[in-house]
């Protein structure tokens, strides 16, 4: 009779996958932390869940853990002491959660960490002294919350600190800025990604008068005096040549314009200035017009959006660019266009939209990209935790490419077709308003909504 030798099955989560020190448990849609984890798990992958919190000590008998994935999930509240007893927790994702505030205990327990990722939430109170406990903390990215002000010394405490990002938050520029701003540019050299690529910088976006200006260039001085208004140009009720004016609306369009024409009033809310051979808009062209509600560039030979010139707008709401030769929206492009609600980019020569583009257009509805370049985009772009007023966007007419790389974009659109129309006006019965794929060849013709992605996602095996 053969002998039975026992065979030792290391414990796993129900639901998890577990290979030697690393447990995974990504997209298992949990609503709470898992049970029965290895207590000599060195890796746990609990991204793109739907955690809402995360309870004190909830990790507390994992003390090998070196890295540990909490992004992409519903996450609003880190109790104090929350990653007690994470002594050897090295990097810690918590980017693209809701989170709204950071308590002064939120991270006690992590001497090793080095890396700590909380951008894209809806931070807008840091507590002082929340992260002075890391004290081996070197990369911190903070970028795409909501922060008005920080704590001044909070960055004085990170003694390791090699990078930090803070682009894309609603910084208000005034007294309570001065020592921040003043850290910040006596070390602008930190002012990086992890990859050593600068980042896009922190600007302000109030007061209006220093609405778009980088924080690390500012004084004392600039942020703590009192500023009047700048007046709008000489003759601000007379109409600029040869556009015709109406009210607060200024008509500049088919007067085959070259640039923006000179002394248009500061008053003015629409401004046409579409169907001209206007390549290029200065960064002052537009300053004075901090009223601008409207503005039409449709039919022009823009190359690039005139990202320079839009950031001082700060009640505008609609802005069609569509009809240009635009070929990449950059990260920060819109940034301070927060109260946009129309955005038109179609048919352009756009092959690139990178990811954080569109992330600050929190009051955005509708988003226009048909006709267009694109063969792939990163569904983050359009990632509804940030635009969460978005009603409607237009991927068609693309050069979709439905292969591997598209595979979350074509997840994106089969599980959001029931809250965003994808057609032009908002319909998607019409053929010609399908977003449909270019190629493969066996591929092509065929819609995204009913595109096979169980099959797809077997051959990217």
């Amino acid at each position: 009779m053969d002998t039975l030798i026992p065979i030792q099955i290391r414990a796993c989560p129900s639901r998890c996958t577990c290979e030697l020190s690393e447990v995974f448990c990504s997209r298992r849609q949990l609503t709470d932390i898992p049970t029965g984890v290895p207590p000599k798990t060195e890796l746990l992958d609990l991204s793109q869940n739907q955690l809402r919190r995360l309870p004190r000590k909830g990790f507390k008998d994992l003390k090998y853990l070196s890295q540990l994935r909490l992004d992409d999930n519903h996450i609003e509240k880190i109790e104090d002491g929350a990653f007690d007893g994470l002594e050897n927790l090295q990097r810690l994702w918590l980017l693209d959660n809701r989170i709204r505030a950071l308590s002064a205990g939120a991270f006690i327990g992590m001497p090793q960490l080095w890396s700590l990722k909380l951008d894209s939430n809806d931070i807008k109170e840091i507590s002082p002294g929340v992260f002075k406990p890391l004290t081996s903390l070197r990369w911190l990215h903070l970028h795409h919350n909501h922060l008005t002000h920080m704590p001044g010394d909070e960055l004085r405490s990170l003694s390791q600190l090699e990078a930090v990002t803070l682009h894309g938050n609603d910084w208000h520029c005034d007294c309570d800025l001065a020592e921040l701003a003043t850290h910040l540019g006596e070390h602008t050299d930190k002012l990086r990604f992890d990859s050593g690529v600068p980042t896009p910088p922190a600007i302000c976006a109030r007061p209006q008068h220093l609405m778009g200006e980088q924080i690390h260039t500012l004084s004392q001085d600039d942020l703590c005096m009192p500023r009047e208004e700048t007046p709008g140009p000489a003759g601000d009720k007379t109409c600029p040549a040869p556009c015709s004016c109406r009210g607060t609306e200024v008509d500049c369009d088919q007067k085959e314009l070259t640039s923006v024409p000179p002394g248009i009033p500061s008053t003015t809310t629409e401004l046409l200035l579409s169907n001209n051979n206007i390549r290029d808009i200065p960064p002052d062209a537009l300053v004075h017009l901090k009223k601008l509600q409207m503005l039409l560039l449709s039919n022009n030979r823009l190359q690039a959006v005139p990202k320079d010139a839009l950031k001082k707008l700060p009640e505008l709401a609609v802005l069609y660019l569509d009809g240009n030769d635009i070929t990449k929206i950059v990260e920060g492009t819109f940034d301070t266009l927060t109260g946009l609600r129309v955005l038109s980019l179609s048919n352009n020569k756009i092959t690139k939209v990178e990811k954080e583009s569109f992330w600050r257009l929190g009051n955005l509805q509708n988003l226009y990209l048909h006709r267009n370049s694109l063969s792939d985009l990163n569904p983050r772009a359009l990632n509804l935790n940030k635009l969460r007023a978005l009603k409607h966007v237009s991927l068609y007419g693309n050069k979709w490419y439905c292969a591997c790389p598209l595979r979350d974009l074509i997840a994106y659109v089969q599980r959001n077709e029931e809250v965003l129309s994808f057609g032009d006006d908002g319909e998607t019965s019409s053929p010609d308003k399908r977003v449909t794929c270019a190629g493969p060849e066996k591929h092509e013709g065929t819609d995204l909504t009913g595109f096979d992605l169980a099959a797809l996602e077997a051959e990217c095996k």
